[in-house]
């Protein structure tokens, strides 16, 4: 079992974490063992969790079902996909090209 001991005294400028998604948090339809638990910990120490993905086969509502079912209950303004990140971009720095975008 993955051991983690959350250190509260990290660097003062540390306001969150980022996890990326597949690979590091869950491969294929499995979550890794103990990263349940680490997400948690990071959680109850009141740091703020992001996750990040460079999926771009599954819709945001997709990425949560499926973290969620492995057991990380993660809401969805908390993981940005690469489509959602390029989404913002274009809402960003291309503002007249943003509303042929959906949602």
């Amino acid at each position: 079992m993955l051991q983690v001991k959350i250190n509260s005294s990290l660097h003062p400028a540390v306001k969150g974490v980022l996890f990326d998604l597949e690979g590091v948090l869950y491969i294929g339809s499995y979550a890794i063992e103990g990263a349940v638990e680490v997400v948690e910990r990071i959680r109850t120490s009141g740091m703020a969790c992001r996750f990040v993905t460079n999926i771009s086969t599954l819709s945001l509502a997709s990425l949560q079902l499926k973290i969620n079912a492995l057991g990380f209950l993660v809401p969805a303004r908390e993981i940005i996909s690469a489509s959602q990140a390029a989404l913002l971009y274009l809402r960003c720095w291309a503002y007249k090209f943003s509303s042929v975008l959906p949602d």
